[in-house]
């Protein structure tokens, strides 16, 4: 217990300047501003007949996740659900999917005060972390107050796990604290248990993000939508980082000098980012039309800005081939399966270290191709326009690969029923 007595003694000191990096990064995202209290537990109290069951997702990306089993638990009933959230992409995904369903908050900070008042007023039955948040005292909290928590989705990059061995004696704590992960690969499962974790109490589930569905209304409202564009050729670039817009921009210069009717859909990952992808689309002298505001491109616009949240698998659904962001620039990459479900071919860059299991399995099924330069993106899409039967096999293979591994929201949710009915 000393290492985490250590740990909270720098987190009390850090704390002035955490809150002051909040406040700058409000100025850019107005979201962080928003019931700041929140995030040192002061939560309104939850008031439900049923248990509270506490889910936490960071980001959009968790909450992308987190969306089926949080559609399966609520169809089971059993629970009251209380989403956390660091990001405000993360909340307003949440708030878009489900709105009153469930109830939302911050995260609580990670020292102990504020743990207690976060438990205090929400009174959790258990604790489900999505991924890869582990936090020391929130797991000690749940420990000491016979809360049984649970790591659903687990994933350790080789990076992230490096960095949990640099603190082994408080990573071997949250191992012993936490009572159950449900990880997506056996891989993942060896980093957690050379961390410390007890073998018996690991599950290789698969991945959670293979569970995406598309239903009725995505797909009457994608078809509605691609009928207004008139089948032009369109590239989308999903969940791009700033250094990535240039490059993909350059990309669509070299193919409207082949096909001029082509569209491109630009996506950043970032709200705050939207102006200024906006500006630099017009900087490079092409017709913009804003999602927000002109709704689907005309004849005239060369490029369609997707500046809202919670579309993206929509936005694939009108695109021929997708470009995967976070991969040109070392961010990792993102999420390729909402391209996947809408069987095109896929393009990412070298930098897909977050999902490198995920990237070699599409390369080996032959759905995914590396590229690394604007000139070898827009070959690709060039070659798939020239080619439909190869685009074709491309997309099948992705989405044959994407509905073979299914399954992994039916074992998590199984599993956080039988963990909660064992207390």
């Amino acid at each position: 217990m000393i290492w985490l007595r250590i740990y909270t003694f720098i987190w009390y000191c850090l704390l002035p300047f955490i809150v002051l990096r909040l406040l700058w990064r409000s100025i850019k995202a107005s979201g962080y501003r928003r019931a700041i209290f929140e995030r040192f537990g002061f939560i309104t109290s939850v008031k439900n007949n049923k248990p509270c069951l506490w889910i936490h997702a960071v980001s959009l990306g968790e909450s992308i996740a987190a969306t089926p089993l949080i559609h399966a638990l609520l169809k089971s009933g059993q629970y009251h659900l209380f989403i956390t959230n660091t990001t405000p992409t993360g909340r307003a995904r949440i708030q878009q999917e489900f709105g009153e369903r469930v109830s939302q908050a911050w995260a609580p900070y990670d020292f102990p005060a504020a743990i207690e008042r976060f438990i205090q007023r929400s009174n959790p039955c258990g604790l489900i972390i999505m991924e890869t948040e582990l936090w020391p005292n929130w797991l000690a909290a749940c420990h000491n107050k016979n809360i049984p928590s649970l790591l659903a989705n687990g994933r350790l990059s080789e990076k992230s796990y490096r960095g949990y061995r640099r603190i082994a004696a408080l990573s071997t704590q949250m191992m012993n604290d936490i009572c159950f992960l449900t990880v997506q690969t056996q891989a993942h499962a060896e980093r957690f248990i050379s961390l410390g974790a007890s073998a018996d109490k690991i599950q290789v589930a698969g991945n959670i993000k293979f569970d995406i569905q598309l239903d009725a209304a995505v797909i009457s409202k994608t078809q509605a939508a691609k009928s207004h564009l008139f089948e032009r050729p369109t590239l989308i670039a999903g969940s791009t980082h700033a250094g990535e817009d240039e490059i993909i921009l350059a990309a669509f210069t070299l193919i409207q000098q082949k096909i001029p009717n082509a569209l491109l859909i630009l996506v950043p990952r970032h709200p705050e980012r939207f102006d200024t992808v906006a500006a630099l689309i017009k900087a490079h002298g092409f017709t913009l039309a804003r999602r927000t505001q002109d709704h689907l491109p005309r004849a005239q616009h060369a490029v369609l800005l997707g500046d809202t949240l919670g579309e993206l698998t929509f936005l694939y659904g009108l695109s021929d081939v997708a470009f995967i962001g976070g991969s040109l620039i070392k961010r990792g990459g993102h999420n390729m399966l909402e391209a996947a479900i809408w069987s095109i071919p896929l393009a990412a860059g070298p930098f897909m270290d977050n999902f490198q299991q995920l990237n070699d399995d599409l390369i080996a099924c032959g759905a995914l191709l590396i590229v690394n330069s604007a000139e070898s993106l827009a070959e690709f899409f060039l070659n798939c326009q020239k080619h439909p039967d190869i685009a074709h096999n491309m997309g099948c293979a992705g989405r044959d690969y994407l509905l073979g591994n299914q399954g992994a929201v039916d074992k998590i949710h199984n599993r956080i029923v039988d963990l909660l009915a064992a207390q």
